[in-house]
């Protein structure tokens, strides 16, 4: 399995913003802002102030990965003492045992901190190799998720490890054994994982998402997405997605409709050459799958090549042929890039073909109508129980009745089927009621 290395990520946190490489001692940091942090407290976790800005009350500390396991405790220090919030920078273990010995006289016993650091090294490689088995594990499965839930009960740290298979959650707990010193740490080591650069790793009390690539047993990519979330025990539960991407498009075949559901989505495919093409249905349930293989059904059967853009959160399944976006969500508005973004820049590239990913709110319902009404073949998402659900859904979302009559061309629900598992599937004679039931439900009768 190939991960980012660690050199990797460093340089990727410098151009964020979250990892200073320089010289701390050569920054000079003034008098006043190095006093806002006592010499004690800055010992004992590790510590240096950097900056502090007055306007946003926001004190900026560079520390180790040792303080993230107390960040907590940190904030709370701050909070009481100067009403401010802070924001923590990493920096090597070195460049910070100068800064402390430099500002504050504090001489931090190197043969101490070299053994604290190979300690540290030591008790995060066992973590690191244990979610690599579970998730490799879990791709062998044939897992779409894996769910990272630790807990404490009677004062001991215990965790539930969970794999989505089928649609199904199935317990894997007892087959990996973390020690509770392991636990409270298995959220970090997985936001290591990250090469999205998206994620905020100092973060422990907000939600935080990533993505990296990882590879099956047989060298195939597997796209895989992070979403972590703060809980009251002050630990996280992680979720990881797993998202192979696919060396062959499915087509409307390949996906399992009824041949009377196939003939009507390809009659709207070709009689509306532009409006809105809409899919219903659950996470995960398959419907960027079917909107690549409607769009795969209009690219093949046109008399020339079309021009197809994708806006995706993540690429899920890559086609040369297409421009695909992958859009990047930040707090900060001069580096979002959105969907709604996306899709703006995209309606003056003159395409004739485009996949928007999910219609969320006003804003996303108000952009594919307009580029539906504008000349485009619009592929989008909803999230809705069924098709008439879907209808009150965008009525609800500010569109109009007279733009849903002229733009909506097709609206369809989908669900996964479970499928049996090989090893407690049984064979079973059908009898003559059974097939007479199940000829009626092929040819659509009841």
């Amino acid at each position: 399995m190939e991960f980012i290395t660690d050199e990797s990520l460093k340089q990727k946190m410098i151009a964020k913003g979250k990892y200073i490489d320089a010289s701390l001692v050569k920054l000079n940091i003034p008098a006043n802002i190095v006093a806002l942090v006592d010499k004690n407290i800055a010992q004992k976790y590790k510590i240096l102030p950097f900056n502090y800005d007055e306007e946003h009350q926001t004190l900026y500390i560079v520390c180790n990965e040792d303080a993230l396991l107390e960040q907590d405790e940190i904030e709370d220090i701050f909070s009481t003492r100067l009403n401010a919030t802070i924001k923590l920078v990493l920096t090597d273990n070195y460049n910070l045992k100068e800064a402390l010995k430099y500002y504050y006289k504090v001489d931090l016993n190197t043969q101490s901190m070299a053994h604290e650091v190979q300690e540290n090294i030591e008790d995060n490689a066992p973590i690191l190799n244990k979610v690599k088995n579970i998730i490799a594990d879990a791709i062998e499965f044939g897992a779409s998720d894996i769910h990272f839930l630790p807990y404490k009960f009677n004062n001991r740290y215990s965790i539930k490890i969970l794999y989505r298979i089928n649609g199904k959650n199935v317990n894997h707990s007892a087959d990996y054994d973390f020690t509770e010193n392991e636990i409270p740490r298995i959220s970090m080591a997985i936001k290591r994982l990250d090469t999205s650069a998206s994620s905020d790793m100092l973060r422990k009390n907000m939600p935080n998402k990533g993505s990296f690539l990882t590879k099956d047993k047989l060298g195939n990519d597997v796209d895989v997405r992070i979403s972590t979330m703060p809980m009251v025990s002050g630990m996280e539960k992680v979720v990881l997605r797993l998202q192979q991407f696919l060396s062959k498009q499915k087509t409307l075949y390949d996906i399992g409709y009824l041949s009377k559901d196939i003939d009507i989505i390809k009659n709207q495919l070709k009689i509306c050459p532009t409006g809105l093409f809409i899919i219903t249905g659950p996470t995960g349930s398959g419907k960027t799958t079917t909107l690549h293989a409607q769009i795969g059904e209009v690219v093949k059967n046109a008399d020339y090549e079309k021009i197809v853009v994708t806006i995706e959160d993540p690429v899920e399944i890559y086609n040369p042929n297409y421009c695909q976006v992958q859009i990047h969500e930040t707090e900060d508005n001069a580096t979002n890039f959105s969907s709604q973004k996306a899709l703006q820049v995209i309606l003056r590239q003159d395409p004739e073909i485009i996949l928007y990913n999910e219609i969320r709110n006003k804003t996303d319902a108000e952009t594919v109508i307009q580029a539906g009404a504008t000349g485009h073949q619009v592929f989008t998402t909803l999230h809705a129980n069924d098709c008439i659900t879907a209808i009150s859904r965008l009525l609800d979302l500010g569109v109009s009745k007279v733009s849903l009559l002229n733009q909506v061309n097709l609206i369809s629900s989908q669900r996964l089927i479970g499928i049996l598992c090989p090893h407690c599937q049984r064979e079973y004679k059908l009898s003559e009621s059974d097939k007479i039931l199940l000829s009626k439900e092929d040819s659509g009768t009841s």
